[in-house]
């Protein structure tokens, strides 16, 4: 791995063709993606997303010119322009025409393997951008932009740490990954509340919030254990975005 993308990064941003011809799996700033965390190291790849795709042993598979990048690598559409751009994704690349992104391999195989058209660039890409980012290309067509974390970063989940007694809480407490994941359940929720109060569904806000008072219940069932904990957070992220979708 270069040297300038080794290290601890979060998903700030989600880039989506807004010119797409077809509903996407992801929205511009999916709480399903927003604020996970993706490790890079010379041993491996590794993030906390719905797809995973760790990677290890990675070494660099090719370098892609970041002029035409987006055109050449991203899926097209069903209707002319059939190719979409940056400006398509609302994504700021590189000015300098030297810039180039790299595909990686993992052991010899392809991360990302099954990304890319049949006539076009192939698997996952990674892209520094400017203002120290990394633009990753994701899955279903998906660009995720990337910020380093520090490394005296602390965990800082939706609720006052200093206030619980949970067992569950404590360990969101002491993990990144896992507060990050809590902060994002949190704005789902809310976000999710709002539009359905908006809408004046109340029978479907009834719903949500005993959806939401069982599911806080089995989350801390989890106690300590830091996979549960990621599993139940991803899994009610995926049922708040179903019940969005659905209403």
């Amino acid at each position: 791995m270069p040297s300038d993308i080794v290290g601890t990064w979060e998903v700030v941003g989600i880039h989506v063709d807004t010119g797409a011809t077809r509903t996407l799996h992801y929205r511009p700033d999916d709480f399903r993606l927003n604020g996970r965390i993706f490790h890079f190291s010379h041993e491996a790849i590794a993030s906390n997303t719905p797809e995973r795709q760790d990677c290890p042993s990675p070494g660099i598979a090719a370098s892609i010119p970041v002029a035409g990048l987006i055109e050449s690598s991203m899926a097209g559409r069903a209707t002319p322009p059939a190719n979409p751009t940056a400006e398509d994704y609302q994504l700021q690349l590189p000015a300098d025409p030297g810039a180039s992104a790299i595909t990686v391999k993992c052991k010899g195989k392809l991360w990302g393997f099954g990304l890319g058209r049949e006539d076009g660039i192939h698997g996952a890409w990674l892209l520094p951008l400017p203002g120290e980012r990394l633009a990753v290309r994701w899955h279903d067509e998906t660009i995720l932009e990337l910020k380093r974390v520090p490394e005296n970063a602390r965990p800082i989940p939706s609720f006052d740490c200093t206030r619980t007694s949970v067992e569950s809480e404590r360990a969101i407490c002491h993990s990144i990954p896992l507060a990050k994941l809590d902060v994002s359940v949190a704005k789902s929720y809310a976000a999710a509340t709002r539009e359905l109060q908006e809408a004046k569904l109340q029978n479907s806000l009834t719903v949500l919030k005993a959806e939401q008072r069982a599911w806080l219940l089995k989350r801390n069932r989890c106690k300590s254990d830091a996979a549960c904990l990621e599993n139940a957070m991803s899994l009610r992220l995926e049922a708040i975005d179903r019940m969005q979708r659905e209403d």
